[in-house]
């Protein structure tokens, strides 16, 4: 079965993957309450996070299998995958838990070397600073625009 308009459905798709980690940022954000209420931070880290980690990627495994059963195009299916993964782990699914939040720390020592690339290397911060995420986020919005446009252009 062929897709009509492919580059939409893509663009969509896409889309609707970025919406989903802005939801997943709001969602987060109303777990987090009652984790802080109780302060049960080691059931978090030992049980939520890694769940949280694996829905990310076997959501966008699928997504990205699915348009390729419809596509046989697997650069594209690639880029369903490698866009909204990149976005997430550059901490952009932070950032709107921050907004649904209302308040952003002014540290987040937290954070892994994917979130404190800008902070630590171009800011010489020991902790993400706001400023250092909300750069990390959107270098990482430009350099997945780059790497969607060419495998976008690739037919494999």
């Amino acid at each position: 079965m062929a897709i009509r308009n492919k580059a939409r459905v893509l663009n969509k798709i896409i889309i609707f993957t970025i919406i989903l980690i802005a939801v997943a940022g709001y969602l987060d954000n109303q777990q987090i309450k009652g984790v802080q209420e109780t302060q049960e931070w080691v059931a978090y880290e030992e049980f939520v996070a890694p769940i949280f980690n694996i829905s990310w990627l076997l959501f966008f495994i699928i997504a990205a299998v699915i348009y390729w059963l419809f596509t046989k195009d697997l650069s594209e299916s690639l880029a369903i995958f490698v866009v909204p993964i990149v976005l997430v782990k550059a901490g952009l699914e932070d950032l709107f838990f921050f907004i649904f939040s209302g308040e952003i720390p002014n540290m987040m020592c937290w954070f892994g070397p994917w979130q404190n690339t800008i902070s630590k290397y171009v800011l010489q911060e020991s902790c993400v600073s706001p400023l250092g995420l909300v750069l990390n986020v959107i270098v990482a919005v430009v350099i997945v625009y780059f790497v969607f446009k060419f495998l976008k252009k690739q037919r494999w």
